[in-house]
C-alpha cells in the first residue's frame, strides 16, 4: 500500500490484513499496546474474539479495510475504517506496538487511514476515543478532527466522538 521512511533504516510498510500472515501478530500487537495504554486497567482479553470477523467486518463489505503496518518482520501497528454511513468512515481499533510509540506512527497510521477512506469515497471520517486516553485525544486535535458528541458502550467505558472533513 503505503512506505514511508521514519529515521534510522526504518521504512514502514502499510499492508491490507491477511488472516493467515496476521493473526498471530495481530493478537500479540493488541496484547502489547492495550496493556500499556491508558485504557489497559479496562481491557479484558476476551475482547480480542472479534478479530476473528475481521474479514467480514471491514473488508468484504467493499467500503472499509484493516491495514496492519509492518517494519521488517515486525508488525507494529494495526487499524481499520468501516462504513459509518454512505459519507462517513469510522476508524476503529489504532494500535502501536508500545516499543515504537513516540515515533509519529499514530499520527502516519491516521494519515493513510484517511487516504484510503478518500479513495472509498467518504467525505468525513470519525474516531471514537475513550474519555481517559487524553494522548490519543491531544493526536485527534493536532489532525484537525473536532468533538461531536459522546457514547457509553455499555461496559463503563465513555467515549468522545471526533470528526473531519476529508
Amino acid at each position: 500500500m503505503a512506505q514511508h521512511a521514519i529515521g534510522s533504516n526504518l521504512v514502514p510498510s502499510f499492508l491490507r490484513y491477511n488472516q493467515k500472515r496476521d493473526f498471530g501478530k495481530l493478537l500479540t500487537l493488541n496484547d502489547r499496546a492495550m496493556d500499556s495504554s491508558p485504557i489497559g486497567p479496562t481491557w479484558k482479553k476476551e475482547w480480542n474474539s472479534s478479530y476473528r470477523s475481521i474479514r467480514q467486518r471491514y473488508i468484504k463489505k467493499g467500503k472499509g479495510d484493516f491495514l496492519v503496518l509492518y517494519i521488517g518482520d515486525a508488525m507494529v501497528g494495526m487499524g481499520g475504517l468501516e462504513m459509518k454511513d454512505g459519507k462517513t468512515a469510522m476508524f476503529r481499533r489504532l494500535r502501536i506496538d508500545p516499543g515504537f510509540r513516540g515515533r509519529r506512527l499514530a499520527e502516519l497510521f491516521d494519515s493513510v487511514r484517511e487516504l484510503r477512506a478518500r479513495e472509498l469515497g467518504y467525505e468525513y471520517a470519525e474516531l471514537e476515543i475513550q474519555t481517559i486516553n487524553i494522548p490519543r485525544q491531544k493526536l485527534a486535535q493536532k489532525m484537525g478532527y473536532v468533538a461531536a458528541g459522546g457514547r457509553s458502550d455499555g461496559y463503563g467505558h465513555e467515549f468522545i466522538v471526533y470528526r473531519k472533513k476529508l
